[in-house]
Order: structure tokens, then C-alpha cells, then sequence
């Protein structure tokens, strides 16, 4: 059955003056509803296979704790947590478990866009400008389109920006205005947070109320997805992990950033993406036309394309369309993982800074699909 098959069972994590061995973990499924036959898994379980390959990945990466959720055709078929949220209390992670999901966010925050689309509020080619005040005369030829897929020529970062500090959305603004724009829209890509930050605005702008807000109340609340919500350092949040960076040695505690907006905007569970994707295959929140939209290349200036739709990056893995998007934060990984042509969808969060979470996606991918191998 390829390399999942062939992985030890047990796996050993160590940390500063200890060292924990976690022969089995508590299996938490979010559904029974495994219909192997009409969906084309394999007719054997893979789970031995996937908690071998886990733990594995998991001590040769340094990372404390994983939750890991599987979704075939809109069926959750796994959804499971490894290791621990807090070391420091030996809390384990489950699938309720709530990580910083990071750049896994601007998916969403596409999302509110096409939302505003869908209810005729925007268009995706109506220029930046339109919706600020005395905008910056770069701003006339950038529109809405252009900040999604990245190709909007904004410099990555705001210009002065400090994630150890908050700031206000005024406060947001101004340090837009002031940004570099490196190059003429659509003339190449270039991944920008900043983007993401203008688009936030934008939501806020035309929905009239904060971008946080209009996810909940449009997306989150609907869908049952009750531990998904805006980053926040403040408030408590229920079965939050902590973040954790390997020294070498043993694990730290990570930096706890203050300031994390909307290209990075949210904390979610397995349990909720799984909830999420569901709904993706359903459109019940998003048109089929506006998924079309948010899977299609952009094209850029010169006749090429590149694989990025809008929020969404475009891939071709081991032959098979995909799209998906990763994330990275101080003490976080993330990764979400979608082969259209196979129904199978991979979610991945785990709190180490060391963590690859898109290569244990695609192994993992593999365990479902071991042509992948």
C-alpha cells in the first residue's frame, strides 16, 4: 500500500528533560457515514496506516500536536487529534481543537468578496479607488480582482508594519495609502498581505459592518462552524492550542502576535473546516459560478497565466487537479488541500513553527489514494 504501510507504529516526542511515548490516541469521527463502496475508498481502513504515518511525520518534524481532518464528496471519513495542544498542561489536541489557521483565512475573506458579489453589492473588476475617499491615483487601475489574485502590485507587506503591535482599521488605511506599488496590475504575481488587509476594508466598507462580523453572521454561524472566528490574542477562546517552536534541543513557546488581520485573519478547528468544506461541495454558501470564479488561473498581462485563483492557489499534484492553501504563523502550520478529481479533500493544522504541513497533507492524501505513492 506504499509508504504509509510502511511506517513504524510508535513514535517518541521529546522536550526539555522528558520524553513522552504515545503508542495510541483517542479517535474522535465526526461521521459514520462511509459509504466505501459508492465513493471508491479503499475497502480496508486506512487509519493504522495514517496514525503510523502521523506519528512519524510528527517526531521527525518536532511538531507538539496535529489535528487532521478527511472529507470525501462533502463525507467526513476522519477527523482526528495527535499529541498535545499545551505542553505545558498536557492537553491533548482532538478535532475540536482550535488553531491559528493563518493564510488558510484569505480563502474566506475571497469568500466575503464573492458574497458581495452574488448579492450585487461589488464586481470583482470595480477599481480599488471607488471605495476610499481621495484614494491614491495607483489605486484607479487596481481592482478588487486584481488584490485577490495577487497580481495587484502592492509590496507584500504594509510598509511600517509590526505584528507584535495592533492597530486599528484607520490606522490600516493610512498605511496602505503610503505602500509601494511595485509593478503595473496583472503584470506578474506576487503574493502580498497587504491585498488581503485592502480587502478586509472593502468588506467592511460595503457590508457596513467589520469584516469579522459579516463572516460570522454570512458564513460561520450558518454553517455550525461555532469555533471559527477572528484571531484574537484578548479574548478566551475554548480548546485553543498554543504555538510552540523547536530550539534544537526542546520546545519554546512561540511569539504570540498581536496583530493579525485578514491575509492571516482566523482561528478554526478541523471539526469546522471539515463543516466548511462540505459546504463548498454543496454551494450552499457559494454559487457554482462563483467557485468557477475563485478556481480559474489568472491571467496575466502578458498572455501567460499563473496558478492562482482568487484566494486559492492552483495546483497539478502527481497528475491530478488541485487546488488548495497553506499557512504559516509563529508557532502554527496549516494546510488545506483539495484533489477535485478524486472528491478528497486533506486538512492539516499543527502547532510547531517546524511543522510541513502541506507535505503531511499530501502524504496523507496518498493513504486514500495510494496510486499517489
Amino acid at each position: 500500500m506504499g509508504e504509509c504501510a510502511r511506517l513504524p507504529a510508535l513514535w517518541i516526542i521529546a522536550y526539555p528533560d522528558k520524553i513522552v511515548e504515545m503508542s495510541s490516541l483517542r479517535v474522535c469521527i465526526l461521521s459514520l457515514s462511509l459509504v466505501l463502496a459508492s465513493s471508491g475508498l479503499a475497502q480496508s481502513s486506512p487509519a493504522p496506516r495514517v496514525d503510523a504515518l502521523i506519528h512519524e511525520e510528527m517526531a521527525r518534524q518536532h511538531i507538539p500536536g496535529v489535528a487532521v481532518g478527511v472529507v470525501r464528496n462533502g463525507e467526513v471519513v476522519m477527523a482526528k487529534g495527535y499529541g498535545f495542544a499545551n505542553l505545558e498542561l498536557g492537553a491533548k489536541v482532538t478535532p475540536e481543537t482550535v488553531f491559528k489557521i493563518a493564510s488558510v483565512s484569505k480563502q474566506f475573506i475571497a469568500a466575503a468578496v464573492m458574497l458581495l458579489v452574488q448579492d450585487g453589492k461589488l464586481g470583482l473588476d470595480d477599481p480599488l479607488a471607488g471605495f476610499f475617499e481621495d484614494a491614491p491615483n495607483g489605486w484607479r487601475r487596481i481592482t478588487l480582482r486584481h488584490l485577490l489574485s495577487h497580481t495587484s502590485g502592492f509590496e507584500r507587506e504594509l510598509p511600517g508594519w509590526d505584528y507584535l503591535k495592533t492597530y486599528s482599521e484607520a490606522e490600516i488605511e493610512a498605511m496602505a495609502r503610503q505602500g509601494k506599488i511595485e509593478f503595473a496590475p496583472r503584470e506578474r504575481y506576487q503574493y502580498s498581505n497587504t491585498a488581503y488587509f485592502l480587502l478586509g476594508l472593502v468588506v467592511s466598507k460595503v457590508s457596513g459592518k467589520p469584516w469579522a462580523d459579516f463572516m460570522r453572521k454570512r458564513v460561520f454561524e450558518p454553517l455550525g462552524m461555532n469555533a471559527t472566528r477572528a484571531t484574537t490574542w484578548r479574548d478566551l477562546v475554548p480548546n485553543r492550542a498554543s504555538g510552540y517552536d523547536w530550539s534544537g534541543s526542546g520546545w519554546t513557546n512561540d511569539r504570540a502576535l498581536l496583530s493579525v488581520r485578514t491575509s492571516g485573519a482566523f482561528l478554526s478547528s478541523v471539526t469546522d473546516l471539515a463543516r466548511w468544506e462540505a459546504a463548498l461541495v454543496t454551494n450552499r454558501v457559494l454559487t457554482a459560478a462563483s467557485l468557477r470564479q475563485m478556481g480559474a488561473a489568472t491571467r496575466l498581462a502578458g498572455g501567460g497565466s499563473h496558478p492562482y485563483g482568487l484566494g486559492w492557489n492552483l495546483e497539478e499534484y502527481r497528475g491530478r487537479r488541485a487546488m488548495g492553501h497553506g499557512g504559516a504563523l509563529l508557532g502554527f502550520r496549516s494546510h488545506y488541500l483539495r484533489l477535485l478529481d478524486d472528491g478528497l479533500t486533506v486538512i492539516v493544522l499543527a502547532n510547531s513553527s517546524s511543522a510541513n504541513a502541506g507535505l503531511l497533507a499530501q502524504r496523507l492524501a496518498a493513504c486514500w489514494l495510494p496510486d499517489l505513492d
